[in-house]
C-alpha cells in the first residue's frame, strides 16, 4: 500500500513540475551582451558598475582575448578602449571590420584621447566616439541608443 502511494505521489510530483516548467515566463527579459575590451582593471570596475545591472558583460584584457570572447559568445556590442597593450583598438577594429561576420557589430569607442573620431570613421564609417572621463548616464544612455539601432 505504501509503495502504490508514494508511487502516485512521485508521479503527480512529475506531472507538476513537468507542466510549471512548460509555461512561458512572461517576465524574462532579453539581456544584451556587451563585450568590454579594456586593459585597466579600475576601468573594467566602472563599466561593471554602470552596466552589469542592465546588461550581460564579457571583458576581454587584450585584443587576442577580444576576438575569443567574441567566438564563444554572442554579442550586441562592443565598448572598445583604444590604448590597449600589444596591439591598439584601431588595429582591432581594423580586424573586426574585416571579417565578414563582425563587419556590422556595434562598437562604441571610449577612450582618453580627444578627437579619433576622423580616424576612426574611415575603418568604420558612423563609428560612436565617447571621451574619457565619461558621465556613466551619458555613456548607459548612448549604449542603449546604440544597441536599439
Amino acid at each position: 500500500m505504501k509503495s502504490k502511494s508514494l508511487k502516485k505521489n512521485l508521479e503527480l510530483n512529475k506531472i507538476k513540475t513537468s507542466t510549471s516548467k512548460s509555461k512561458p515566463n512572461k517576465s524574462k527579459v532579453i539581456r544584451h551582451r556587451i563585450l568590454i575590451v579594456e586593459d585597466n582593471p579600475d576601468m573594467v570596475k566602472i563599466y561593471k558598475k554602470i552596466l552589469s545591472e542592465k546588461f550581460d558583460l564579457t571583458v576581454a584584457k587584450n585584443i587576442k582575448k577580444a576576438f575569443e570572447k567574441l567566438s564563444t559568445n554572442n554579442i550586441d556590442l562592443i565598448v572598445l578602449d583604444i590604448i590597449m597593450p600589444e596591439e591598439s583598438g584601431d588595429v582591432f577594429l581594423t580586424k573586426l571590420r574585416s571579417k565578414k561576420e563582425y563587419d556590422k557589430l556595434k562598437v562604441i569607442v571610449v577612450s582618453v584621447l580627444g578627437d579619433i573620431y576622423d580616424q576612426l570613421s574611415k575603418i568604420s564609417p558612423g563609428i560612436i566616439c565617447v571621451t574619457k572621463p565619461f558621465d556613466a548616464m551619458e555613456l548607459l544612455k548612448i549604449i542603449k541608443e546604440v544597441i536599439k539601432r
